[in-house]
């Protein structure tokens, strides 16, 4: 997944150029991003490439739009994606 891999590498480069703290807008779609199994990939790659200290994740549940057919997740869904993050990852929201 060489875009991933991209993206973290500048966001790596970004932080350690600058000195900022980053924010992923993470916007949660029922059934397609908002699974434990995502939430875990999301926290292996920020723990790979990123310091959590420097890293902030808004987790969002989708806002829905005409001519999109996906729909936000529920608030168990999202609590779920957000505590895998916290407390396996320690990532911040």
């Amino acid at each position: 997944n060489g875009g991933l891999k991209e993206l973290m590498q500048t966001l790596q480069s970004y932080i350690q150029t600058t000195g900022r703290r980053i924010t992923l807008e993470w916007a949660l779609i029922e059934g397609e991003n908002d699974t434990p199994e995502t939430a875990h990939e999301l926290g292996k790659l920020i723990h790979q490439w990123l310091r959590k200290d420097m890293i902030h994740v808004n987790v969002i549940p989708l806002n829905p739009t005409g001519g999109y057919g996906g729909s936000p997740s529920g608030r168990n869904r999202v609590n779920v994606f957000c505590q895998i993050l916290e407390q396996q990852y320690k990532v911040a929201f």
